[in-house]
């Protein structure tokens, strides 16, 4: 086990030496974690890197700029292991504008091999007798100073992830899966960095999944544009004000009065004694605006939806045979491409599945 202290960096000066120490470097393990429940504008609160014998905690909140770390990331020398690494991109590349290359992710490996146990935990304690606590899943990492207890649990994330990736490496040879490994992590390390959500986006898809007409659209806006407001005054998400499913509700009934709010069942004494007002003056104003019609994605004609019935009836008897989750054979947002595209020959395939080379070749 490694015992080392964990090493706190939270200037620019101990960022720097970090990255000349980290440049020497063939392999790092990396993981992060976020506010996301805790504030509205998500950001990513720590950064943890261990490499063998050491474990550095990086404080972005404290760190005015962090691009010193970018030339890390980049390198294609230097392995970055992960684990479940796509939301971890994602929050880079959103935060830092991060490019990662050369990733090694510990999950999409398991998930390669066919394992179904995927909770880092869960693998800790299965391949090395480490229990690590589960209290800080959903803990503030925006809060200062943090707790050791905290430093320490965060540690973990990354502490165990080389000698984890040996393993998986050596298990994806014997089975000759490492190939399609590999390719798994260059499509995550292309994820894009998440932008927020609009408002219109937010409506869209609150409206297509409950059905609102045009009226309950315009109503819907005035209570999320409220909603977001609040939230971000208050600096909290907006699921932390009151919930969609309550906003939907309300939408969709627009009561007129305190009485008919009451009456609705998403709407509990809490929520009615603070929220109540603003409810029904967005039922109001929204009541008074043209209705807002939410396009629907286009209905695909019944040859799309043969050829893609015929796709997954493949893919869940390949993923049978060598005993994996489906979407490993193949990712949804290629299947559906495949079925879309109807590619006429190879040439018009290889385009399709150009980022995952070792599919074409193989299937």
């Amino acid at each position: 086990m490694n015992n080392s202290k964990t090493i706190f960096i939270n200037t620019a000066a101990k960022l720097g030496e970090l990255v000349n120490t980290l440049s020497k470097e063939t392999e790092i393990a990396v993981d992060t974690e976020s506010n996301g429940l805790f504030a509205y504008q998500e950001q990513v609160c720590l950064i943890q890197v261990s490499i063998p014998g050491k474990d550095y905690i990086i404080d972005p909140l404290a760190i005015k700029d962090m691009s010193l770390l970018a030339p890390i990331f980049a390198d294609p020398k230097i392995l970055k292991i992960l684990h479940a690494a796509e939301y971890d991109v994602i929050c880079l590349k959103r935060d830092f504008g991060y490019q990662i290359n050369n990733l090694f992710d510990t999950m999409l490996a398991s998930r390669v091999l066919g394992i179904r146990t995927l909770g880092l935990g869960k693998i800790l304690e299965e391949r090395f007798k480490v229990r690590v606590q589960k209290k800080y899943q959903r803990a503030d990492w925006g809060k200062r100073p943090l707790p050791q207890e905290m430093i320490n649990y965060a540690t973990m994330d990354t502490r165990y992830l080389h000698r984890l990736k040996d393993q998986l490496s050596t298990e994806l040879e014997a089975m000759d899966r490492q190939a399609l490994a590999a390719e798994e992590f260059v499509r995550i390390s292309m994820v894009n960095g998440s932008e927020r959500t609009s408002l219109e986006d937010h409506l869209r898809k609150l409206a297509v999944a409950n059905k609102l007409s045009p009226q309950s659209n315009a109503v819907m806006m005035e209570l999320l544009k409220t909603r977001d407001k609040m939230a971000r005054k208050r600096d909290v998400p907006v699921f932390k004000v009151i919930g969609d499913k309550s906003l939907v509700e309300v939408a969709h009934f627009m009561p007129q009065s305190y009485k008919e709010l009451d009456r609705l069942e998403t709407i509990s004494p809490r929520i009615s004694s603070r929220h109540a007002r603003w409810l029904l003056e967005g039922v109001r104003k929204g009541s008074t605006k043209e209705g807002i019609r939410v396009k629907r994605k286009k209905r695909w004609d019944g040859a799309y939806a043969h050829r893609l019935d015929q796709i997954k009836k493949w893919r869940r008897r390949k993923a049978e045979g060598m005993d994996v989750e489906s979407d490993v054979i193949l990712p949804r947002e290629i299947m559906e491409a495949l079925a879309w595209k109807e590619p006429a020959n190879d040439a018009a395939l290889k385009e399709i599945m150009e980022i995952i080379p070792w599919r074409f070749d193989h299937f």
